[in-house]
């Protein structure tokens, strides 16, 4: 499995796809890519780079032209990969039940994957946009925290739900303290 990262020009949205490698030469790639909607995606105007894990990292290929060519999606990389870090701040997986409100919707109940002193990610069935802003609600070690951050990153998961990275619409000392307490919470009982 490979992600499939796509910059929309002259936005700062990216939108992630997972792909299956299906084919690897020393010239492309053939890549199974799914559908959305039933329809097959278009990549043309679009900055594409892939990210693919091993050996313990991250690696970037980028740039790369993306083709639909004989019922499968072809991926060709001017650059050798560069092992990047995804993530400015240090981010702490806390997998815990929420409420997300956006706009006059009610609230719905959606899974907050991870929290960061600049954002959060989380899961949920629903269709959200890039570029949406949400507030995500939810009680973790005796506090009472709201999230509201803009959708800058969507992945496609399986059984019909998708991840959601989240841009918080300003760092939060408060939340990276709560990042840290939390982080030690975790070390403590891994200990034990």
């Amino acid at each position: 499995m490979i992600t499939i990262v796509c910059k929309i020009p002259k936005q700062e949205n990216e939108i992630e796809f997972k792909a299956t490698i299906l084919k690897v030469t020393p010239q492309y790639l053939i890549l199974d890519v799914p559908r959305v909607d039933d329809k097959r995606l278009s990549f043309k105007g679009v900055a594409t780079s892939i990210l693919a894990e091993y050996e313990g990292g991250v690696y970037e290929f980028a740039p790369c032209q993306i083709v639909f060519y004989k019922e499968n999606y072809v991926a060709q990389c001017n650059k050798e990969g560069r092992k990047i870090n995804r993530r400015k701040n240090f981010r702490v997986g806390i997998s815990i039940l929420g409420s997300m409100i956006r706009g006059g919707d009610s609230p719905v109940n959606v899974y907050v994957r991870d929290v960061s002193a600049s954002g959060f990610s989380i899961t949920t069935e629903r269709n959200l946009n890039i570029g949406e802003e949400i507030t995500v609600k939810y009680s973790d070690m005796g506090m009472k925290l709201s999230l509201t951050g803009k959708i800058v990153r969507m992945v496609n998961e399986e059984e019909g739900k998708n991840i959601y990275g989240c841009q918080l619409d300003k760092e939060s000392p408060a939340i990276a303290q709560y990042v840290q307490q939390k982080q030690r919470d975790i070390l403590k009982k891994r200990s034990r």
